[in-house]
């Protein structure tokens, strides 16, 4: 039946467009062009503006790390994903393949950053600096006087020029505050690629507020179900919780008191993510200490269903925006729940759905002129 429907869709798009102003920034596999592109996209029409299309082959016969984690692009080009792109003053694109990558509106290469083997999502701070997770080689827990074997996680912060500015080992930041032992109990530690962080989402805080100042952090640890808010200027970890959320990705501040995390309500079970019922969007509030769920039952009515993957944007007004990536679905529903919209990656031709790779949802009037400036004629 969506197949059907989506031979007369406007570029994947089924139901009605925005009546507000609003951009995407949409990664996503061309089966065309045999590789992953960018396409911004205005949601008031589902016009594509631009189409950004990396040369990875040039990008990656640039990258300099013996990281083994960057085996797989630098020997399959193509498989590079640009995961999480922003916007930037100039008409240029961030976005993070492994490498962090820097193309202006012009199409070519301003700046890279392949000091580290970066993964998952970018996100800006709205001054200076562009958050990271980050993968430490070696590892800095030495025992016998060999590194021990283990994805050691960290949180890296870049300037709008690509310089490294702040660089902590999730191990150290864990040593520290008396949590190490956390790491070493978990249980599916040798079962996941020995991987007892996989940090997916660091959620700077932009101004300061009465359970946080700007400056702090807010992490998801999706192997440990854990969430913490971290202070860089000391060190220390101001709060976390363990287990409410499963698998959980992306973490969002909604305003002063309050956070969103799209809770994954997966486990991993005998070398396989299994999930429990659907995924669904939790919300913390610091001043009742109460986790509750929100659009509760939307997401279970549309079978949003990521295990492994997925993110959510909840707009100034209330609205919700969900990638569900693990099955190539974008999804935007109303303030009450209701779907407003939905895209499909689907190639007729191969008669397969395609993955969208961490969409940017551009709801900030702020950065509305970022766009027009990438879409004018090129330098």
């Amino acid at each position: 039946e969506i197949k059907n429907k989506l031979s007369n869709a406007k570029n994947g798009f089924l139901g009605n467009s925005l009546t507000t102003e609003m951009y995407l920034l949409s990664p996503l596999y061309d089966n065309k062009l045999k590789q992953t592109i960018i396409q911004i996209i205005d949601l008031s029409n589902f016009n594509i503006l631009k189409t950004i299309v990396p040369n990875w082959v040039k990008i990656n016969s640039k990258i300099n790390n013996d990281n083994p984690l960057f085996k797989n692009i630098l020997t399959e080009p193509n498989r590079s994903l640009p995961q999480t792109p922003i916007l930037t003053k100039d008409g240029g694109i961030i976005f993070n393949s492994g490498a962090i990558i820097k193309i202006n509106k012009n199409g070519d290469v301003d700046w890279m950053n392949y000091e580290k083997y970066y993964h998952h999502g970018l996100n800006y701070d709205g001054d200076s600096l562009i958050w990271v997770p980050s993968s430490f080689y070696p590892t800095s827990i030495i025992r016998d006087n060999s590194n021990l074997d283990f994805l050691e996680d960290g949180i890296t912060a870049l300037s709008l020029d690509g310089k490294k500015i702040f660089d902590r080992s999730l191990y150290e930041i864990f040593h520290n505050n008396g949590l190490d032992y956390k790491i070493f109990e978990y249980q599916g530690y040798k079962k996941i690629k020995n991987n007892p962080f996989h940090l997916n989402d660091i959620e700077p805080v932009t101004e300061d507020g009465k359970f946080w100042k700007k400056g702090d952090l807010f992490l998801s640890i999706r192997n440990l179900s854990m969430s913490i808010l971290y202070r860089p200027s000391n060190d220390s970890i101001i709060w976390y919780n363990e287990g409410i959320t499963k698998h959980q990705h992306d973490i969002d501040i909604i305003d002063k008191k309050t956070i969103s995390i799209f809770d994954n309500n997966s486990y991993y079970i005998k070398n396989n993510t299994i999930s429990k019922g659907f995924n669904n969007i939790k919300k913390y509030n610091f001043e009742t200490h109460e986790m509750t769920e929100i659009f509760k039952g939307v997401l279970e009515k549309h079978k949003v269903k990521t295990p492994t993957q997925g993110s959510c944007s909840i707009t100034n007004e209330g609205e919700l925006f969900i990638e569900e990536t693990d099955n190539g679905r974008l999804l935007y529903f109303n303030r009450i729940g209701e779907l407003v919209w939905e895209r499909y990656n689907y190639d007729k031709k191969t008669d397969k759905f395609h993955v969208f790779q961490w969409s940017t949802l551009i709801y900030d009037d702020k950065i509305f002129p970022f766009i027009k400036q990438s879409i004018n004629d090129i330098d």
